[in-house]
């Protein structure tokens, strides 16, 4: 039987092939990934169920709960982002702006490489995680930062975004981990990630608008496969928020949306089992030029999107 692995904050286990799936989990350097994914294997060998719970985050969804996390005060404040200043919400952990946090794509070959994971709470993660090639930012033998165990990224590179993106710029790569000996070997290039639409980097302002639904359940049950999704007034849109429902015709499984012309995990995949209408709320894709995006069902089901709002 095919080892699973805790993915997110509740009770998901995937195997490998369904983590890889996810795009929050594929757009983490695929050499952290690695590491990881060894460190997991070990983990649940000794008797700990270490996961991921967190991994890449795009621009929109980065802003997005910092602004959720934090409320804006007279500066200094703790925090100052476009030019004003924010305190952190009571019994919230801090949350950085865009472009400050390793756990966006794009800090080292189009990849993120933090992790925040689940299961470090006996503490074997901190433990042990440097041997694997990952630091942690608290506990006992992580170099305590912000006193975040869950958290790790890579030990070649620094800790903060800036530092990172200093040692990026002067050619710095991640090395091929040999758990063996604990050391780096030359690193090996990584194949390029699927490329965020740079159209999302630039929408900064949700427009709520007249609720619309697109619905497949006209057509009877769709088998497997990809379909391209037109909302009115989408048209030069650069992203969509909506609520993304799959009806399921007696088989388990899951879908993605995305503009690209293959199957392609974002975050807004959901999974199903055989008998259960299945849900992702709130859910933003990005767009094609047209306002077109694609839904891909990996069996057969109907497919409902109910428009929130379009991302200017």
């Amino acid at each position: 039987m095919a080892r699973t692995y805790r993915y997110g904050y509740g009770t998901m286990r995937l195997t490998l092939a369904e983590l890889d799936q996810k795009w929050s989990w594929n757009m983490v350097h695929p050499e952290v990934r690695r590491r990881s994914i060894h460190m997991f294997n070990d983990a649940q060998d000794a008797g700990h169920d270490l996961g991921c719970g967190g991994g890449a985050r795009d621009p929109v969804s980065q802003e997005r709960e910092f602004y959720r996390r934090h409320y804006e005060v007279p500066c200094p404040g703790q925090r100052r982002y476009k030019g004003k200043c924010y305190n952190l919400r009571s019994g919230m952990a801090p949350y950085a702006p865009p472009g400050s946090s390793n756990h966006e794509t794009g800090v080292l070959e189009g990849y993120a490489i933090a992790i925040d994971y689940v299961g470090w709470e006996d503490h074997w993660f901190d433990e042990h995680c440097e041997k694997y090639g990952i630091k942690n930012f608290g506990g006992k033998f992580g170099p305590g930062v912000n006193g975040e165990e869950w958290h790790g990224q890579p030990v070649e590179f620094a800790n903060s975004r800036s530092a990172v993106n200093v040692q990026v710029a002067e050619g710095k790569r991640l090395a091929y981990w040999d758990f063996g000996t604990g050391t780096p070997t030359p690193p090996t290039p990584p194949a390029p990630p699927q490329k965020d639409p740079e159209r999302i980097v630039m929408a900064t302002q949700l427009e709520f608008t007249t609720p619309y639904r697109w619905d497949t359940r006209g057509f009877g049950v769709l088998p497997p496969g990809q379909y391209e999704c037109k909302i009115p007034g989408a048209e030069g849109k650069a992203a969509i928020k909506g609520n993304l429902t799959i009806v399921p015709a007696g088989e388990p499984g899951y879908a993605t949306a995305w503009i690209g012309n293959t199957p392609t995990p974002n975050v807004s995949s959901l999974n199903w089992n055989a008998a259960d209408i299945a849900v992702a709320n709130q859910i933003d894709v990005p767009l094609a030029p047209d306002g077109s995006f694609k839904i891909y069902i990996h069996s057969k089901a109907s497919i409902i999107f109910d428009l929130v709002g379009f991302w200017s």
